[in-house]
C-alpha cells in the first residue's frame, strides 16, 4: 500500500501531497516512463522537479534518508498503480549529486562529493574497488538495482540538524547505549524511520565532530554501541 491509503507506523501526522495528486489524468502521465527530453524538454524537466521535489519533502517529513527504488515504488502507490519513471528520477539525483549510495557512504561518511572522485581513484583500497565492481555488475539486474540503498544528503542533514538541536543540546556530558539515544530522540520529537537511518545519521553527526561513537560487532555485523555527547565546556 501507498501513502495515500495508510499511516506509517511511526509518522501521527500525514503526509500531504501535492494537491494534483488527486487529479488521475494528470498523475497518469507522472507515473508513466519518461519520454525522451528532446521531444519535450519543458515537460520533462518539470515532471523531473515534480518527483525530485516530492521524494525530498517526504525523506525529510518521515526522517527516513534512506530508500530503495522498491521503497519509492511502493510509497508513492496510487490504488494498484505504481509509478514507472522513478529509476530515471533515482538516476538523475544520482547525476546531480542529491544522494550517495549508502554503502558508500558509510564506507566514508566524511567524504564529500568534491573529493569523492580524486579518492575514489586514488586512495580506495582493493576491497572498495571490489565492491564497486560487483555493485556495477549487480546494478544490471533490474530486479537487484530497485533494491539498492540510497542517501538522500539533504534529508540526512536535514535529520542531522533537528538531533543537534533538539537533543545534542539538552543532553551534553551524556554517555548512552544507542537504544536509549534513540528514546531519546523520540522523546524530543525527532523523526527518525528506522534503525539504520539513526545510523547514518550518527555518522554524520560524528563527522561534524559533535558526538563521539564507540562501536561493537555482534554476528559479524558492526555497529554503533555508545554514543558521546561532549559537554559544552570541555568539548569532551
Amino acid at each position: 500500500m501507498g501513502l495515500g491509503s495508510v499511516d506509517k507506523e511511526n509518522e501521527t501526522d500525514q503526509f500531504s501531497f501535492p494537491a494534483s495528486w488527486q487529479d488521475s489524468g494528470r498523475m497518469q502521465v507522472q507515473f508513466a516512463r519518461f519520454r525522451s527530453r528532446h521531444l519535450d524538454a519543458e515537460g520533462y524537466d518539470a515532471k523531473m522537479k515534480f518527483w525530485m521535489d516530492l521524494i525530498e519533502k517526504y525523506v525529510k517529513f518521515s526522517g527516513r534518508p534512506i530508500f530503495s527504488l522498491r521503497d519509492l515504488q511502493l510509497l508513492f502507490m496510487r490504488g494498484d498503480q505504481l509509478p514507472a519513471c522513478l529509476d530515471t528520477v533515482i538516476s538523475e539525483m544520482h547525476q546531480r549529486k542529491q544522494i550517495r549510495s549508502r554503502s558508500e557512504f558509510e564506507y566514508d561518511p566524511a567524504n564529500s562529493w568534491g573529493g569523492w572522485l580524486v579518492n575514489s581513484l586514488v586512495k580506495r583500497p582493493l576491497s572498495w574497488s571490489w565492491t564497486k565492481i560487483k555493485h556495477s555488475v549487480v546494478t544490471e539486474d533490474l530486479e537487484a538495482s530497485a533494491l539498492i540503498e540510497w542517501i538522500h544528503l539533504n534529508a540526512l542533514n536535514n535529520t542531522c540538524d533537528s538531533i543537534a538541536e533538539k537533543v545534542l543540546s539538552e543532553n551534553t556530558g551524556k554517555l548512552l547505549h544507542f537504544n536509549a539515544f534513540k528514546t531519546l530522540c523520540k522523546t524530543h520529537g525527532v523523526r527518525v524511520y528506522s534503525d539504520k537511518d539513526l545510523c547514518v545519521c550518527l555518522l554524520a553527526l560524528n563527522v561534524r565532530q559533535i558526538v563521539g561513537l564507540e562501536f561493537k560487532v555482534e554476528k559479524g555485523v558492526r555497529q554503533i554501541h555508545l554514543i558521546k555527547i561532549p559537554s559544552k565546556k570541555t568539548g569532551r
